[in-house]
């Protein structure tokens, strides 16, 4: 029993044409050339190839691993760490300073002993990473305090940049053997 590819219905033996639906039930045969070679299909291509794509895949991988252990990390001069340690000091202390001003509504103190164990870690670690803080109140006309300060972080080693920072919160740094102004460039 032959039935219609449309409609499904059951055809009379050797109908061209569905009866119900007018569909023609010729199909037209493909035209094959035999001297065409067959259609490489992907699967194999990929069994003729599989082991140089894994020897290229394995390469490229290992060569990626290598250069990027090599050139993918900076690495940071120790005047670099040390100022950057430094650096973070000074922001801790302008931080303990700056509560001290705030818990009691006047100035600045004249020493960094009033603020107590706030400011000592950051003192250490600045001093681990070979600087010294020197910390100086700014003079002012009021009785309660002064009005701002100044504290240089002065490095032990040549080679290591000055930094300072004020009231206002800015690290400035200078590489000049002298100790770091409000004009030079933040760090």
């Amino acid at each position: 029993m032959v039935s219609c590819w449309s409609c499904l219905v059951i055809l009379e033996k050797g109908g061209t044409v569905c009866p119900l639906c007018g569909a023609d039930q010729t199909r037209p045969v493909q035209f094959v050339d035999p001297d065409l070679p067959s259609p490489a299909a992907l699967r194999h291509v990929f069994q003729e190839w599989k082991i140089a794509i894994i020897v290229v895949t394995v390469f490229v991988v290992s060569a990626g691993g290598i250069l990027t252990h090599y050139f993918g990390k900076r690495s940071v001069s120790p005047a670099s760490q040390a100022a950057g340690v430094a650096a973070e000091s000074l922001r801790q202390v302008r931080e303990a300073l700056s509560a001290y001003v705030i818990s009691t509504k006047g100035g600045y103190p004249a020493t960094l002993n009033v603020v107590g164990d706030k400011a000592s870690p950051p003192l250490y670690a600045a001093l681990i990473a070979g600087y010294r803080l020197d910390y100086s109140s700014k003079s002012s006309s009021s009785d309660a305090g002064s009005q701002g300060f100044v504290i240089l972080a002065r490095p032990e080693k040549k080679g290591f940049p000055n930094l300072r920072i004020d009231e206002s919160g800015v690290v400035r740094a200078t590489e000049e053997n002298r100790p770091a102004t409000a004009q030079d460039p933040p760090y």
